[in-house]
């Protein structure tokens, strides 16, 4: 096997491990909201996925309110109840499934003291990381198919020959050559 066909199949099989895991996410992103968030010297960030879209933030908290930790898990609140901190909708700060709001800022109060955060974030809707894959995928799908065919054609010679009583031991070349006599 060449190494360009090594690395087409490589890139196919991830191509499909990505579509696989973006429908399983996509569909998923309806019935539970996900988040992943780190905080450190006032700087949030946060993957997430919601309502058919994966997104990440940067936001910043001023006066820096001293809540530091590493990664955690999240996956406890409902879909859909979250929006752009710049306001408005999602689809209004996106185009073809790919948004961006830079400007956003919010004030909040926590314990009586007042905060405001400012955030960056960006989203891209679950469909066209599907869309992309589905090409790639294909290629390791249908070689796959086929190889399951072929072995299976293989098999049926194989047990065929036995009926027939042609030694099992030979070679592809010799079995089609005591076939044909």
């Amino acid at each position: 096997m060449t190494i360009m066909r090594q690395l087409l199949n490589t890139i196919s099989t991830l191509s499909l491990l990505l579509l696989l895991s973006c429908l399983f996410l996509w569909a998923r992103s309806y019935f539970v909201l996900d988040m992943a968030t780190s905080q450190s010297g006032g700087v949030q960030r946060m993957w997430s996925s919601n309502w058919g879209r994966i997104g990440f933030g940067i936001y910043n908290i001023s006066p820096d309110n001293g809540y530091n930790h590493a990664w955690e898990w999240n996956d406890n609140a409902r879909p859909g109840g979250t929006a752009p901190v710049a306001g408005g909708t999602f689809w209004e700060h996106q185009r073809f499934g790919v948004g961006w709001d830079v400007r956003g800022s919010l004030p909040f109060a926590v314990g009586g003291v007042g905060y405001r955060q400012t955030a960056r974030e960006w989203w891209i809707a679950y469909w066209l990381p599907v869309l992309l894959a589905i090409p790639l995928s294909t290629i390791i799908v249908w070689r796959i198919a086929r190889w399951t065919a072929l072995r299976a054609r293989l098999a049926m010679e194989r047990r065929r020959d036995k009926a027939r009583g042609f030694p099992l031991d030979l070679s592809p070349q010799h079995a089609s050559q005591a076939r044909a006599k």
